[in-house]
């Protein structure tokens, strides 16, 4: 979960708001933490390593080309980080489904938790959602027989929604427009707190607070409608 969502610290402020944004960050980390510590005690490594090592500079190939645009504003994003970042995602999603091809689905049993997470990272960037549409139903039943991380697929499973036109179903996607925020729209609005706190992943508002951190953004209240594409 923590390369999903790029693990960034928050902001300490003086407002009651921010030192409550803050509070619940930090509870919402110590459960993943303790969860993920449970995971690795429960399937260590997986059976194998090299796999596992692969997967993992993958993983670190993938930020590496998105870090120098994480440090700046949208706006400021040239047309070469851009290529070089989508260049970076279609070579990557090639390799993994090389990968699956040979493998099956990098589960904990396989790769262990951190491994079987970056593989996520690798499928959440892709830019084809076609395939990432199509891998949903098995990642879905490997998830819900515990064999991969559910607030891994989260963000997976949100995008290929939104790419479908569809409204996306757990919050973790993101419109970003004149240096501010906008949330898709969530299906049955009223209950994603609960569908959230299910899978593990953070409250609205405090995801909200690091995204924009992240993007240099303002938060806003603001829904956007998805496009299929």
């Amino acid at each position: 979960m923590r390369n999903l969502l790029i693990a960034v610290a928050l902001c300490v402020v003086t407002s009651a708001f921010g030192q409550d944004i803050a509070s619940q960050e930090a509870a919402w980390e110590r459960a993943a933490e303790a969860r993920h510590e449970a995971l690795v005690k429960q399937w260590g490594e997986g059976s194998d390593s090299a796999l596992r090592k692969t997967l993992q500079a993958m993983s670190i190939r993938d930020q590496e080309t998105r870090r120098l645009m994480m440090t700046l504003p949208q706006a400021q994003w040239t047309d070469a980080l851009v290529k070089q970042q989508r260049d970076t995602d279609a070579a990557l999603t090639l390799q993994l489904k090389q990968i699956v091809r040979a493998h099956g689905w990098p589960t904990f049993r396989l790769v262990g938790i951190d491994g079987s997470s970056h593989a996520m990272l690798i499928l959440n960037h892709s830019a084809d959602h076609a395939w990432q549409s199509e891998m949903l139903p098995q990642l879905e039943r490997l998830a819900a027989n515990g064999e991969i991380d559910g607030a891994d697929l989260a963000m997976v499973v949100d995008k290929a929604l939104i790419a479908a036109g569809k409204p996306q179903r757990y919050g973790m996607t993101f419109r970003f427009v004149d240096g501010k925020m906008q949330m898709y729209a969530v299906e049955d609005p009223a209950h994603l707190a609960a569908r959230r706190e299910r899978m593990m992943l953070p409250p609205l508002t405090v995801y909200k607070h690091m995204l924009a951190e992240i993007y240099h953004a303002r938060e806003t209240d603001e829904i956007a409608q998805p496009d299929a594409h």
